[in-house]
């Protein structure tokens, strides 16, 4: 970094810091907790909010985080009101964790995730598992599906976790078509995935409305409407439910599949009992070993070597 450089960014700094530190009027305002204010003082107000806006064009991520780090909470929550939605994702990713919840405490879910939006993916990842707020799910329903199994990877779930078999390989219909217009969707695919017993309806924003089984297409009147025989309240999962949970409620209900959605009810994925059984049967195995101090045979590789 040159010198003048350098020093540019300690005038910047040491202005920023100094205005939000003196000018108590203009947190307030910034906060928007001041009262009637004179035609001075808006003109003044309006004047260090230009400049501070100006000083921020021209930091770096990673110092910007640095001076909101120097800041008491409320002189930090003014200036990041004024640091622009697209660049608070980068400002996250240098900021400590320690600032996290004062900078994120007043976005809603949704802010935070078009904040994130621009980062890399696994900057993406990050950020979502350890922000205050759990957007892991939320972030994996976002996302064209072709990329859910990458970002997926990259999320350290336990291996007894329904998201570790999750299948991304999902058919979803809306609930104001016609059971004919699901089956010209369904003949125009000439092929389903492997323990599809039912399709998933969902509205524009990819909420999970409920579940409509093949059964139901069949049987039913083709100019039946969706919404008239789908099940409204299926049976689903979370990505951190347990596997074992899972293969007690496949059981109780008779699933074959079931949705995978996250905290706000968005469809992510589905899990089917096939997997299911396969998580469970080899997490059972793992613990058979471990009880029983199991150690394979010379000349034997253990499972996952």
């Amino acid at each position: 970094m040159s010198a003048s450089h350098s020093q540019r960014l300690s005038e910047i700094r040491h202005r920023i810091l100094t205005l939000l530190l003196s000018e108590h009027d203009l947190v307030d305002a910034l906060l928007e907790k001041s009262g009637e204010l004179n035609p001075e003082q808006q003109r003044e107000n309006a004047a260090q909010r230009d400049a501070l806006e100006q000083d921020i064009l021209q930091l770096h991520a990673a110092d910007l985080a640095d001076i909101l780090e120097a800041l008491p909470e409320e002189e930090r929550q003014a200036l990041w009101r004024l640091v622009p939605n697209e660049r608070r994702g980068h400002v996250l990713v240098e900021a400590s964790e320690t600032v996290w919840a004062s900078l994120t405490e007043e976005m809603s879910d949704r802010d935070i995730l078009r904040a994130i939006q621009p980062l890399d993916i696994d900057d993406q990842v990050w950020l979502a598992r350890y922000l205050p707020r759990d957007l892991t799910g939320r972030l994996l329903a976002t996302v064209e599906p072709a990329l859910r199994a990458r970002m997926l990877d990259m999320v350290q779930l336990d291996r007894d976790r329904v998201g570790r078999v999750m299948d991304f390989n999902i058919l979803t219909v809306r609930e104001d078509v016609t059971l004919a217009t699901v089956q010209r969707f369904l003949r125009k695919r000439k092929s389903m995935p492997g323990g599809t017993d039912k399709l998933f309806i969902t509205n524009k924003d990819n909420q999970l409305l409920g579940e409509l089984l093949l059964t139901d297409i069949l049987l039913n009147k083709p100019k039946t409407l969706v919404s008239d025989v789908m099940n409204a309240r299926p049976t689903t999962f979370q990505l951190n439910d347990k596997a074992e949970d899972a293969a007690s409620a496949f059981e109780r209900y008779n699933l074959i599949s079931a949705a995978v959605t996250d905290a706000k009810g968005k469809l992510i994925g589905r899990v089917t009992i096939e997997d299911i059984i396969d998580l469970v049967n080899a997490e059972n195995e793992s613990n058979i070993r471990k009880m029983g101090g199991y150690q394979p045979r010379r000349g034997c590789v253990r499972a996952g070597a």
